[in-house]
């Protein structure tokens, strides 16, 4: 199976007057997963300015498991960590046309006892500009890997 790195550049730029219902709203999604809520994915509030961002995939199934987690040891050796819930609420409603068919996720996560997996934030940007935020879980019986054509939202260490 040959595999192919993607990488798509751009920019968040934070702005604190939002509230997370605020920053949801304007993401614009037709559907969200009732279980992001601000209690849930927790929102730091010390982020100033504009940074980087870019959208990575690898092409190839990756291991996302405590003692196998292939994401993060592959976006650290490119300088890069997965984005944060502000970074990801802020992305999302900046930039409105992502890959079509796709999730993009994020680094934060919840857990559910009992279900031996992450539920990861993610944005889905689908066919017909269908926008979902959602929790997509990994690490649990039925998913051990993200999928070939998932993506990564990523920003520099």
């Amino acid at each position: 199976m040959t595999s192919k790195l993607v990488i798509e550049d751009f920019e968040i730029a934070f702005d604190h007057t939002l509230t997370f219902d605020q920053m949801v709203k304007a993401g614009n999604y037709k559907y969200k997963d009732p279980e992001i809520r601000e209690d849930r994915f927790p929102v730091p509030s010390s982020k100033t300015g504009r940074i980087p961002a870019k959208i990575v995939s690898f092409g190839r199934p990756m291991g996302d498991e405590e003692g196998n987690n292939e994401v993060n040891f592959a976006l650290g050796g490119m300088g890069l960590r997965r984005a944060d819930t502000l970074e990801t609420l802020t992305f999302g409603l900046q930039h409105l046309s992502l890959p079509q068919g796709y999730w993009v996720i994020s680094g934060a996560f919840l857990e559910r006892p009992g279900t031996h997996g992450r539920g990861f934030l993610g944005i889905y940007h689908g066919r017909r500009a269908v926008r979902k935020l959602g929790t997509c879980w990994v690490g649990s019986p039925l998913l051990r890997q993200w999928p070939p054509e998932t993506y990564f939202l990523a920003v520099p260490k």
